[in-house]
């Protein structure tokens, strides 16, 4: 698994990322998960099946990611 938290010119140059042509965020308003539990109530936003990364994880994530791209996007037009 890749780290999200790296640095985006890595992902726009290096060699064996730059073939990453999608990912797979599970996102959520709350991070973590919670047990469904009878009688017990549901943490609002928070998912009963799957851990999910919370809002505050997930804005950044995606920020970078698009920055990345731009950034991979000009080193390939540079290339050609």
């Amino acid at each position: 698994m890749y780290n999200v938290n790296c640095q985006r010119s890595d992902i726009s140059h290096d060699e064996e990322l730059i073939s990453i042509i999608g990912i797979m965020v599970e996102s959520n308003l709350k991070a973590g998960r919670q047990d469904l539990v009878p009688g017990k109530p549901l943490v609002y936003g928070q998912s009963i099946t799957d851990a999910c990364i919370g809002w505050e994880d997930s804005v950044p994530l995606l920020k970078n990611l698009a920055e990345a791209v731009r950034k991979r996007r000009l080193v390939k037009a540079e290339e050609s």
